[in-house]
């Protein structure tokens, strides 16, 4: 009898193990990296699928959180997407479209009207198109577009109206070619900088300028090293929502379903944090001492949309930069 109770408890504890052991291999992690703080909008957003994602789940699927580049560059990380050492990224067009180049147009100088017409366009056939043929190149997998700010120059000493006053300046851009032709299109001289070491660059005169959304542009201080804030708005900047497609066609369809639905979610909430950002930062920026400036916006426009279209519409498919025009 004692033998029979032994060995009937040693089968329940082997038992209770086993769905120990079969319960954590039903838990999913996967890992989100990306380059901003906890503190940017892109950065609160991550947070949020993370935490949404458990908790719908019940625990089946958890995403660890990899902000402000812990695990490496933007272009890194993303090559980790690409291979399926993460699964999750949020990142502007230019990481992708080192592989799939027709991409790049999302980025490009006043191809956006203004949010709306960025959300109209990447969430309708030309988007959905984009995204497809991105996919088939690379293995990656859009899940949705993130406001990240509409851009403007910053300069450290002089005051830009006209293009012509970018003549023979050096501003800021990324280092690859597609983000120096883009800068160099409005005017002046394109100098590759590293985003993290922009703050340093702009301090020594590396650099005379740069260009960003008013959110990077508090989070990185970028006010304490640059006088003037001229409004150029000149790229309504989408980040792009990356997961690697093998990991995503790996899921049970339940979990699928909750990552959308939380990513479409937590999409509004991202506009809605950077939009209200927007709305302060000037008068933040103007009570620290920068200058503000409203340039001529047309001229802007109408030099560097030449002079990107001259370069690059055979590149981003004929004619698709004037077809996002028409949307409505």
């Amino acid at each position: 009898m004692q033998r029979g109770v032994v060995v009937w408890v040693g089968l329940l504890l082997i038992g209770l193990l086993a769905g120990t052991v079969a319960g954590k291999e039903e838990t999913i992690v996967w890992s989100f990296g990306h380059h901003h703080s906890l503190e940017h909008p892109w950065g609160k957003g991550a947070q949020m699928i993370c935490d949404l994602v458990a908790e719908r789940s019940q625990g089946r699927f958890i995403i660890e959180h990899y902000p402000a580049g812990i695990l490496g560059g933007e272009f890194d990380t993303f090559d980790q997407l690409m291979v399926g050492a993460i699964e999750l990224m949020i990142v502007g067009p230019a990481a992708l479209g080192r592989y799939y180049e027709p991409i790049n147009i999302l980025q490009a100088h006043y191809v956006f009207r203004d949010l709306d017409h960025m959300f109209t366009v990447m969430r309708g056939p030309i988007g959905d198109d984009l995204y497809q043929s991105a996919l088939d190149a690379t293995g990656v997998r859009t899940l949705d577009v993130w406001y990240y700010g509409t851009r403007h120059l910053t300069t450290s000493n002089f005051p830009v109206h006209k293009p012509e006053d970018l003549v023979g300046r050096k501003i800021r851009s990324m280092d690859i070619p597609f983000h120096v032709h883009n800068i160099e299109a409005m005017g002046p001289t394109a100098t590759p900088v590293a985003y993290q070491e922009l703050y340093m660059a702009l301090q020594t005169g590396v650099v005379e300028g740069q260009e960003n959304p008013l959110p990077s542009i508090d989070v990185m201080k970028f006010y304490e090293v640059q006088e003037y804030l001229i409004l150029t708005g000149h790229c309504i900047h989408p980040g792009l929502l990356h997961v690697n497609d093998q990991a995503f066609q790996a899921l049970p369809a339940d979990l699928q379903k909750i990552l959308t639905e939380v990513v479409y979610e937590v999409t509004d909430k991202v506009t809605e944090m950077v939009l209200a950002e927007e709305a302060i930062l000037q008068e933040k920026f103007a009570d620290y001492g920068m200058k503000i400036i409203e340039p001529d916006v047309d001229a802007f426009r109408e030099r560097t949309v030449a002079n990107l279209l001259a370069r690059y519409d055979e590149v981003w498919g004929k004619g698709l930069f004037a077809k996002i025009q028409e949307v409505k």
